[in-house]
């Protein structure tokens, strides 16, 4: 079968964490000045009207913008849209944190009627950018911004709304509106850009509308690949210049997409350039259908779309399906700090069949059948080491399938979450419901007597945060990698991991493959380093930091003891970031609070803590503001400038401030 997506799993270096980590202490010794200014302009925050009826998926996306758009080749500055649609650039001085502003260009502002989404920008590199203003049948521009002149040069101007009246076989507007990652190809004759829109009938229905609104018109969501030509940025020849190369369909907004490097090798032959990746929350990844034509590059009829649809989702079910672990039975699992349960129906036996050995890195079971032929149910290394004098193994009988019930219990060396059961995976994930692991919990203390005495080295976690309630579900995250052309090669459903955030985006160099097919650093200067964002992903308490390779690959980097637990902590949270060296994590709220937690100095090593920073960034002293002004000013978006400098925007200022001194 083709086209068949391989399932990625998430390694993470268990010698990263701490498991001894007690907390983080609120650092009251700093002295952290934080400097206010007025911007020349307001954010536009309000152009875009959130109703009653809008769909919960619209607003959970435009509540995750940050409106601060920061280029990462320039460190001191950054961009934001005003109230008159108009780019703003503010310089800082990295001494003296003095601001100086540059009104740079105004786009055309569209009606009040198809103000849609809230204008987005993304870098492609330190001279490139491209922005959207939000409208579905709006506009997107191609700019050349100098940073020694301060001046932006308007390369290109498309138009959605030509290219939808010239492209008459386009039934849905799949151009996209918000704007997430964009890159050069290798040969620097194209700009790949990667954005997303929904169906705009979900948007703002009319209220006979909302009755009538079924299955059949729900929010669906659009991320798409388009491809511009660099050769050809003159508007003189019409708007016409944007190809839609591929878009995938999903349920959800996606919380992240960014397009991989191209790989390459040592002969300068490309292998791959264009793959994309899409990171939702909920989206299982059978419901993300490619649906442009990749031959003839335009959108399917309706009839032969619901038919392609149709056959990709049986195809990618039957895939699912198909993964059946390498193990005669089919087993469930279900752990917790301390241990694991593992238990599985069998035929009718009894325990004088059963061998079972367990060992600090391997579990042998075998039983004997009706025949006395033995039976080989596990010869497996485990996926951490266990103390095998602490593991037991039950069975009884299972009256209502008329067989028996093996359970065993491992007893965890590391306490620390298991990401799979054994070192080979063969995806059986966490499936045991919780109740039915209370009844074979108490199966178990039928059978041992022995109570678990164990403590959670997280029990006194973060004294701080201790009284706060905490919400610490969350939804399944999923990763999509689709090809250029639409393909999807690779998937991985998040077993054991939730989303946090990502970190700030920093500068990555493109990588080559070496003979050993492992991918080396680009030694060739010639080739522009891309923008990265680490991938923050919650795995129990903690934070685990990311980097995300081609094909999915994970690179585990770095462990934020206990980040996830602060952060559900936080009712009021508005972002969370990383920074770019891993060395701070921000959970910001809507209005006025920053909290910053640092990784463990040497001497706070030693302690098993960290300090926390509390800063208010809320600017009461400002006589320049009216009382209603003040009201508006929520945080809108956050920026790191430096090592230990950050900055945050509101809707008519935005604030500076150090975490340590230099």
């Amino acid at each position: 079968m083709k086209n068949i997506p391989i399932n990625r799993q998430i390694n993470v270096n268990r010698n990263l964490y701490n498991v001894n980590f007690e907390g983080y202490k609120l650092n009251l010794n700093t002295d952290i000045k934080i400097i206010h200014h007025n911007l020349p302009s307001k954010v536009d925050v309000n152009c875009v009207k959130t109703y009653s009826h809008t769909p919960f998926k619209i607003i959970e996306a435009r509540n995750r913008l940050n409106f601060v758009f920061k280029n990462p080749w320039y460190s001191y500055g950054f961009f934001y849209i005003d109230e008159s649609y108009s780019l703003i650039y503010i310089l800082i001085d990295d001494t003296t944190f003095e601001a100086t502003y540059y009104n740079l260009f105004k786009i055309d502002e569209p009606s009040d009627e198809n103000k849609n989404e809230f204008p987005t920008l993304v870098f492609v590199n330190e001279n490139f950018m491209i922005l959207s203003d939000g409208a579905f049948n709006g506009n997107i521009y191609v700019l050349n911004f100098s940073d020694k002149d301060k001046m932006v040069n308007v390369l290109k101007v498309i138009s959605k709304k030509k290219l939808l009246e010239q492209n008459n076989y386009y039934e849905k507007n799949i151009y996209p509106v918000n704007l997430m990652y964009a890159k050069l190809t290798e040969d620097k004759k194209n700009i790949l850009l990667l954005g997303y829109t929904y169906n705009s009938n979900a948007n703002n229905p009319t209220p006979p509308e909302i009755s009538k609104m079924n299955k059949k018109n729900k929010i669906e969501f659009y991320v798409s690949l388009c491809e511009i030509p660099i050769n050809n940025l003159s508007n003189e020849e019409g708007f016409v210049d944007l190809k839609l190369l591929s878009a995938s369909k999903c349920n959800n907004s996606p919380i992240y997409g960014s397009i991989e490097d191209y790989i390459i090798e040592s002969d300068s032959k490309i292998i791959s350039e264009g793959n994309y990746v899409i990171i939702s929350e909920n989206d299982a990844f059978h419901e993300y259908i490619s649906i442009i034509n990749e031959n003839e590059g335009k959108y399917n009829d309706s009839s032969k779309t619901e038919n392609d649809e149709s056959i990709i989702i049986e195809k990618q079910s039957e895939q699912l399906r198909n993964q059946q672990p390498k193990h005669v039975n089919i087993y469930k699992w279900y752990q917790e700090m301390d241990d694991i349960t593992l238990y599985l129906n069998i035929f009718e036996l009894n325990k004088k069949k059963v061998n079972c050995k367990f060992s600090k890195k391997k579990i042998e079971l075998s039983v004997l059948d009706k025949n006395n032929e033995i039976v080989e149910l596990f010869d497996d290394e485990l996926w951490d080491e266990v103390v095998p004098e602490e593991c037991i193994w039950t069975i009884e009988a299972n009256k209502s399938k008329n067989g028996s019930i093996i359970t065993l219990h491992f007893e965890k060396k590391n306490q620390i979450n298991w990401v799979q059961m054994f070192k080979d995976d063969d995806n059986v994930l966490e499936t045991v419901d919780p109740s039915e692991l209370a009844n074979i919990k108490e199966r178990l203390l039928m059978f041992t007597g022995k109570e678990d005495q164990g403590q959670s080295p997280y029990q006194n976690i973060n004294s701080i945060q201790q009284t706060e309630e905490c919400d610490m579900e969350k939804s399944p995250i999923n990763f999509v990698r689709v090809t250029k052309s639409g393909k999807i090669t690779d998937i991985n459903q998040g077993s054991g991991f939730e989303w946090l955030c990502t970190s700030f985006p920093t500068l990555d160099t493109p990588y080559f493959m070496s003979d050993d097919d492992n991918y080396v650093l680009n030694p060739n200067e010639s080739q522009e380093p891309s923008i990265v964002n680490y991938l923050c992903l919650k795995q129990d308490v903690d934070g685990v930091i990311l980097k995300l390779e081609s094909h999915l690959k994970m690179n585990h980097c770095a462990v934020f003891n206990a980040f996830g637990f602060v952060e559900a902590s936080k009712r009021n949270k508005k972002f969370a970031y990383i920074s770019n060296d891993f060395e701070y994590a921000l959970i910001v709220e809507t209005s006025k609070l920053v909290y910053i937690y640092g990784q463990p100095s040497d001497e706070e090593a030693k302690r098993n803590s960290a300090s926390q920073y509390l800063i208010d960034v809320s600017n009461q002293d400002s006589h320049e503001m009216t009382k209603e002004d003040q009201k508006e000013e929520l945080i809108y978006g956050v920026a790191q400038l430096d090592r230990h400098i950050f900055m945050v925007l509101k809707r008519s200022s935005f604030c500076i401030f150090s975490v340590k001194d230099e």
